[in-house]
Formats: structure tokens, C-alpha cells, sequence
């Protein structure tokens, strides 16, 4: 499947398809993303929701059985904070089994996009 033929239709789309524990966890995370500049667009992309600034990547997240994963964040200042977090190829993985750490989720998408509006 292509990206011009995603299998949702929207962010909305993706997120009702999970039981409702996960889709509460992506709404908040969803907000975050949103909250941190009105001019993120959102879509569907690799059949993931994607946030995009100007054109650029801030994150992609997807769920899966056991983990949110997280896509194309920049680990920077918080290499540290993200150690126990990080899987292969930079993906940090969010397990439902522990607390989500929403306040490092929110510091690393302000970072992001400080760091794309500063391009």
C-alpha cells in the first residue's frame, strides 16, 4: 500500500480502530503535538498518524500489542532521559505497562519544533 493509499482515512480514523485505553493515551499525545504549534498539520502517512511544520517531520506514532512508538525525534539534550525508552533505529517505545512520561513527550515535540522554526 502506497502513501497516496493509506489504510485511514484521517488521524480520527486510525485512532478508533484501538481499544480505548490506547486511543486514550493517543489523544493526549495527540494534544501535545497540537498544542505546541497551531501551524503542525496533521495526517496520515506510512499508515501512521504524522505531524509535519512547514513541510517538516515533528513525530509520527503508531500503536502496537504492547507499545506506542514513537518516529523521528530528534534525541538531542534528551539522550539520557530516552535511554531506557529507545528500541532499534532510534524508535522510542512508550509500554503501556509503565506511566506514560508525558511531560518528556511534551519537551521533546517543543523541541522539535523550536528547532524547525529556527531553520
Amino acid at each position: 500500500m502506497s502513501m497516496a493509499d493509506p489504510k485511514f482515512v484521517d488521524v480520527d480514523d486510525y485512532i478508533k480502530q484501538l481499544p480505548n485505553n490506547v486511543q486514550e493515551i493517543l489523544q493526549n499525545i495527540r494534544k501535545i503535538v497540537k498544542d505546541a504549534s497551531s501551524d503542525i498539520k496533521e495526517e496520515i502517512a506510512y499508515d501512521m498518524p504524522t505531524y509535519k511544520l512547514n513541510d517538516e517531520l515533528v513525530l509520527h506514532f503508531a500503536a502496537f500489542k504492547n507499545h506506542i512508538g514513537l518516529y523521528g525525534i530528534t534525541l538531542g539534550e534528551f539522550q539520557e532521559e530516552l535511554e531506557p525508552l529507545l528500541a532499534h533505529r532510534g524508535t522510542i517505545q512508550l509500554k503501556y505497562s509503565e506511566p506514560i512520561p508525558y511531560d518528556l513527550v511534551k519537551s521533546l515535540v517543543e523541541a522539535r519544533v523550536k528547532q524547525l522554526l529556527n531553520k
